[in-house]
């Protein structure tokens, strides 16, 4: 009876490691030395409405600024079956995807590291997700002709929680919106790779 049950708990665990792995990982550098861009030509790699923004309300343009040392990137890419996801000038960090047992190794020995630590936990079972805002989406037949008398879209379960800051009348007069430019600010995560989201940020 006890090699039954331990033959059974093995192919358990067998069978979780088989359907699930890491292989999505960010590397974080100590420092952003040997930069090909520098600090007194900030419109290489600013545009000039961010460069305009700092002058106006007196922001130091410092090295979070600079993007990921090239050298960096390249040195982590080259270490073997790597790929790289996504770079965060303001992290100080890449996101890579890799297999690679001898290459994370070999990333974590480079002396510009400063960690590297797995995210994204994927099964490798595929399953079918729904995209709720294109069933939405096909459910509105076309933009209002008579002004914003009503709501564009059909929100469903979600309006009550879109509601709550009114999420629904920016969605109404999105059309009048052209010549705004609108930012988003979250705030609150202090480890912002943790909710396995890619970052994109306007410089």
């Amino acid at each position: 009876m006890k090699r039954i049950l331990c033959c059974l708990v093995s192919f358990c665990i067998l069978s979780l490691t088989g359907e699930a792995q890491i292989s999505r990982y960010i590397v974080k550098f100590k420092d952003k030395g040997s930069n090909l861009f520098s600090l007194t030509k900030p419109s290489s790699y600013l545009s000039q409405r961010a460069i305009d923004r700092r002058s106006r309300y007196s922001i130091i343009i410092d090295s979070s600024d600079l993007p990921v040392t090239t050298r960096y990137i390249d040195s982590v890419r080259l270490s073997g079956s790597v790929i790289i996801l996504n770079a965060s000038k303001w992290l100080n960090a890449v996101s890579i995807q890799t297999n690679d047992a001898s290459a994370i190794a070999k990333i974590n020995s480079l002396p510009f590291v400063q960690s590297i630590s797995g995210i994204a936990l994927r099964s490798t079972n595929t399953i079918a997700v729904v995209d709720k805002f294109e069933v939405e989406k096909q459910q509105v037949p076309q933009l209002k002709e008579t002004g914003i008398t009503a709501d564009f879209f059909n929100y469903g379960l979600s309006f009550e929680q879109l509601h709550i800051h009114n999420g629904e009348f920016l969605h109404n007069i999105a059309g009048f919106l052209d010549s705004f430019l609108l930012v988003l600010i979250v705030i609150g995560s202090r480890k912002p790779w943790d909710n396995q989201a890619q970052e994109s940020h306007d410089q």
